[in-house]
């Protein structure tokens, strides 16, 4: 009995020392971080590829000078001339760690007047060349192509008409006023983000951010171009920490006992997950450890499958819990899949110059480094029916 009794006591001691020990990583992990520096380094960072700039770029662009009318002035008579335009071609310069890159569009178009005292069409050819400058605002990822550096049209005279400068004109209006090409809509109220900056490297414009967890380890530059149109880069560490964040914040699940998941790594489209039970509600606490191994999939989301259960270490006296049983309440696995969403670009369909705008995540993997989500972005023009339902809503 007295040996029983011993037992019995040592048992509670050890408990009082795994509650202390849960609680000392608990608050750890959702403890404020610490300020920034203004020579902070991300561990999150989202890649708009060049390419995918240029393709959005030339549309919004076309969209833009497509077709319009201006008024001149003409022996006293106010004359209104047509114009259409199509943009034949469409670079950039990449960004090389600024915030903005040069652009060089050739166009051509035509020039008409139907009117009882003058009858005209003349075709022409011209080149802009302009800056576009990147930006974060209120959320939105953007890429303005409203400055024009130089403008040149060869146009030719319509008798004592000289037509190129209200064409050169008209030009300069319809970019300056043209709507900004949105990349990426981030939700930062549901992602708190310390810091979040534009800074584009070689490949890409990148959107660099920091988490408002206290991460170790940044990411490291980015020196080949994007998978896809889009990829977003996430840390390991980060990933970990956003579940071991909702794993304390949830606290106990069932049975007096709480999840850690202590360590995870995504190896391919493969993942490895350490995972701690912690016994902290009731007589005889302990902990277990557990490895989880399992399959990351895109569907409609981005969903963790656990396949594989191998049992590690453990304190004196402790019980046998499925893990896989606590890891299907869902909220730890799927705080990866909706951090991820709110840190892309949306997938929504946004409306830009008449065009909509959407996304798509086509893959996700990971290395020793980050998991790396990719996808693309689609513009399509919108149709009466698109409009009719936005009248609804």
């Amino acid at each position: 009995m007295i040996t029983g009794l011993l037992l019995w006591v040592t048992l509670l001691g050890c408990g009082g020392k795994i509650k202390t020990l849960y609680d000392e990583q608990k608050s750890s992990i959702l403890a404020a971080p610490p300020q920034l520096d203004n020579n902070w380094n991300p561990d999150m960072r989202l890649r708009i590829g060049y390419d995918t700039i240029t393709k959005l770029a030339k549309q919004n662009l076309q969209k833009s000078i497509e077709k319009g009318s201006f008024d001149i002035s003409f022996l006293g008579t106010s004359l209104q001339l047509k114009t259409n335009n199509t943009v034949s071609s469409f670079t950039i310069e990449n960004a090389n760690g600024s915030d903005r890159f040069k652009f060089n569009a050739k166009v051509t178009g035509n020039i008409s007047c139907n009117t009882k005292i003058i009858n005209f069409d003349l075709p022409y050819s011209g080149q802009i060349t302009g800056t576009t400058k990147l930006s974060y605002e209120n959320g939105l990822f953007l890429a303005n192509l409203n400055n024009v550096d130089n403008l040149s049209v060869g146009l030719q005279k319509h008798g004592q008409l000289n037509l190129n400068r209200p064409l050169q004109k008209w030009i300069r209006l319809a970019i300056k006023d043209s709507p900004p090409i949105r990349l990426g809509e981030l939700n930062t109220k549901a992602l708190p983000l310390r810091d979040i900056r534009v800074k584009s490297s070689r490949h890409s414009a990148d959107l660099e951010m920091r988490s408002d967890v206290a991460t170790q380890r940044n990411l490291k530059p980015a020196r080949k171009k994007p998978s896809d149109d889009w990829e977003l880069q996430v840390s390991n560490e980060l990933v970990n920490l956003w579940m071991r964040k909702a794993a304390f914040e949830k606290g106990v699940i069932d049975m007096g006992v709480a999840v850690d998941p202590t360590s995870f790594v995504l190896d391919g489209d493969d993942f490895l997950m350490g995972l701690r039970l912690w016994k902290i509600k009731g007589c005889a606490n302990w902990w277990r450890d557990y490895t989880i191994k399992g399959d990351i999939t895109v569907d409609k989301d981005i969903k963790l499958i656990s396949k594989n259960v191998e049992e590690q270490g453990k304190s004196p006296g402790a019980r046998f819990v499925d893990p896989l049983a606590l890891l299907a309440e869902g909220y730890i696995l799927d705080i990866i899949s909706k951090n991820i969403a709110y840190a892309t670009p949306s997938r929504k369909s946004q409306t830009m110059n008449g065009q909509l705008i959407s996304a798509k995540i086509n893959a996700i993997s990971g290395n020793k480094d980050a998991v790396v989500v990719s996808g693309q972005l689609h513009m399509t023009a919108k149709t009466k029916k698109h409009k009719k339902r936005n009248k609804a809503k």
